[in-house]
């Protein structure tokens, strides 16, 4: 059975139509089974920032970040090449500047660490109902846009 991983991408509002979400989905799959393996499913999380709500060097940033784990201790060549052709995947896709990415391929186990300190930041009084809305708004997301979405703003 195929293990499945999540990949995380923080975005800016309106940077991408829904054709390119869909190849950027479909191409980081791609590098993704060339370099690492093709023993996996995905789940692709796209974290809409606002406009106005994110900043570089006090002007309006267009970066995205991406976030996707890797099997524990997989070495820095195999990492770093991968990292290499996603960047280089995203800049022709997107027709951003390499310095609009920020590629963060971290071992499975501190991707786990992470998810559950995003988790916990939850008060523990409404956690289950807040993870309830969440989940059911990247349900309501998949129907109507085809891809799950949030906004960073969750209320």
């Amino acid at each position: 059975m195929a293990e499945k991983l999540r990949i995380l991408a923080l975005f800016q509002q309106g940077a991408f139509s829904k054709s390119k979400f869909a190849r950027l989905e479909k191409n980081t799959i791609e590098l993704y089974k060339i370099h690492l393996g093709e023993h996996y499913k995905f789940a692709f999380v796209w974290l809409e920032i606002p406009e106005g709500q994110a900043y570089i060097a006090g002007k309006p940033s267009t970066a995205t970040t991406i976030t996707m784990p890797v099997e524990n201790n997989t070495s820095n060549n195999k990492r770093h090449a991968f990292m290499s052709a996603m960047c280089e995947m995203w800049v022709q896709e997107t027709g951003c500047s390499e310095n609009e990415i920020i590629l963060s391929v971290m071992d499975k186990a501190l991707s786990e660490q992470y998810t559950k300190a995003s988790f916990a930041r939850f008060n523990p009084q409404g956690r289950k109902s807040q993870l309830l809305k969440l989940i059911v708004k990247l349900l309501i997301s998949k129907l109507i846009k085809g891809r799950f979405q949030l906004s960073i703003n969750v209320g």
